[in-house]
């Protein structure tokens, strides 16, 4: 089994051919499906949840965090503020900070990256809270 969990994580992470990570989320899924998320090992347990998160399938991520037990507790705690973001999915989105003339932007984290810590970029704006697009 592991095989095939292995084989889903070069797939996924070698971006050589466009449709390389959703191969490898399929891979990924296919390991769950035929043979349960206690053989999965638990590194590829927290791939697979990142991997479906960077796919824009938050729902999916969810999900899998839901399923597996052993996901690593580091990557756990970083799905669960990404998902727990009210935020997330609004690519680019720029939410209005508490009166402060601060502006909050929020964006999808680079795909490229799968398990690193995401944060909110400040920046100052002036002296009205309005939208820029």
């Amino acid at each position: 089994m592991r095989w095939l969990a292995e084989l889903a994580q070069v797939v996924a992470l070698q971006e050589i051919l466009p449709d390389d990570r959703a191969d490898g989320l399929a891979l990924y899924d296919l390991a769950l499906e035929q043979f349960g998320p206690e053989l999965i090992p638990a590194a590829h347990q927290g791939i697979h949840a990142q991997l479906a998160y960077a796919l824009a399938f938050s729902r999916r991520a969810s999900d899998l965090l839901a399923t597996y037990a052993s996901v690593p507790q580091q990557v756990r705690s970083y799905l669960d503020i990404d998902l727990a973001n009210p935020y997330e999915g609004l690519d680019g989105a720029i939410v209005c900070g508490l009166g402060s003339g601060v502006w909050r932007s929020f964006s999808r984290p680079s795909p490229n990256i799968l398990a690193r810590p995401r944060a909110s970029a400040l920046r100052p704006v002036g002296y009205a809270c309005r939208a820029e697009r």
